[in-house]
């Protein structure tokens, strides 16, 4: 095997273990990680199939079992993307009553090659020897037709992905940016596809534009998948520029005066009417309590805090959770002073204390009971 399949197959095992990653992270968007990760899988499978096929690995006995598997894959890659963008924009499930019809061209793959797919492994070796591998996949349409079909629906998915989903956010510019990227990586996936099959029915295919095509597709869902990573901060208030460096931090047109009254705002309103003890704050909820948008919210953040809303909110809690301590010792446990501060998880209280202090809670409260015996 060589190195441009053994780089493909790496490729390859990196995306499952994204989506491994991905199904097992907790995150406010749990739901749409586990369809990110379904789509990550399908595409890690499309790239191992590949290099299975590149190989003629898949004309032998050990591995003839995956003929025409490549298709059930290539059949979700892009209704999964889209249940994604709709469930992380929209926060719609996905139905079965509603959106039984994105099944279809899966469904009907699994019909075409079960009759094949139940056969011995010398059964389908003699098939395979004797091409007549087709007698066994009761499909309408022949095979390299099939794919064409395939690729047509995926280019259907992205007109319609763009048509609902690339206006979005008009009022949030990094929200807005992140759609957009991670919209244009998944055009970027189906042209890899358009380019690859055209190629083929033209008659200009070779196994070398075939490795940039792959290649090409790889890169962009390697990008699907950063973003991915980085939807809750950016939801949360972490800039763009966190995730793009190359993007420039655009001023919102504050002025020097007005973002000085928003910050002494905000400081009163963290002072007085303590938000962050609100386990479910988001962004969006300061900036309504502000009266500005998230954007400007945001930025008054950055730019007189030196921080994003999740250090910033985190922060208070822990300033919350030191007078808990300080005052209460050990009438309340660690635990429900984590919740009193506004965590809604004792894993996250410990992390943002260490952060801040440099301490855990229990480290802190020992310290503060073996000076409370210094003094008396």
């Amino acid at each position: 095997m060589n190195l441009a399949y053994l780089f493909i197959l790496l490729l390859g095992f990196q995306a499952l273990l994204i989506a491994i990653f991905f199904i097992f992270r907790k995150s406010q968007i749990r739901y749409a990680n586990i369809i990110l990760a379904l789509f990550l899988i399908a595409a890690a499978f499309l790239l191992i199939f590949t290099v299975i096929y590149w190989s003629l690995l898949l004309f032998t006995k050990e591995y003839v079992h995956f003929f025409f598997t490549y298709y059930i894959p290539f059949s979700t890659f892009a209704p999964l993307f889209f249940f994604y963008i709709r469930k992380v924009v929209t926060d719609k499930s996905v139905s079965l009553n509603k959106d039984f019809w994105h099944f279809i061209p899966l469904l009907y793959v699994i019909i075409g090659i079960a009759p094949f797919f139940f056969l011995t492994a010398d059964a389908k070796m003699e098939l395979v020897m004797k091409a007549q591998t087709r007698d066994y996949a009761y499909l309408l349409f022949p095979f390299g037709y099939l794919d064409a079909v395939l690729v047509l629906i995926m280019i259907a998915y992205g007109v319609a992905i763009v048509k609902k989903y690339w206006k979005i956010y008009k009022g949030n510019r990094d929200l807005r940016i992140w759609t957009r990227v991670i919209i244009l990586a998944f055009l970027g996936c189906v042209f890899g596809f358009f380019v690859n099959y055209s190629s083929y029915f033209l008659g200009i295919s070779s196994l070398s534009q075939d490795y940039v095509v792959i290649l090409f597709i790889s890169i962009f869902v390697l990008i699907i998948s950063y973003f991915a990573f980085n939807y809750s901060a950016i939801f949360n208030g972490v800039p763009i520029e966190n995730v793009l460096p190359f993007v420039k931090y655009k001023k919102t047109g504050l002025s020097k005066n007005y973002s000085l009254e928003l910050k002494g705002k905000l400081e009163a309103l963290m002072s007085n009417d303590k938000p962050h003890l609100n386990s479910e704050l988001r962004l969006d909820n300061l900036a309504e309590l502000l009266g500005i948008s998230r954007h400007h919210a945001s930025q008054i953040i950055n730019e007189y805090f030196s921080s994003n809303f999740f250090d910033f909110i985190n922060s208070h809690r822990i300033i919350e959770a030191i007078e808990l301590l300080e005052v209460r010792k050990k009438e309340v446990t660690l635990s429900e002073v984590g919740y009193l501060s506004g965590f809604n998880n004792t894993v996250s209280f410990n992390k943002a204390f260490k952060k801040n202090t440099g301490l855990t809670p229990s480290k802190y409260r020992e310290l503060l009971m073996d000076t409370d015996k210094t003094f008396n």
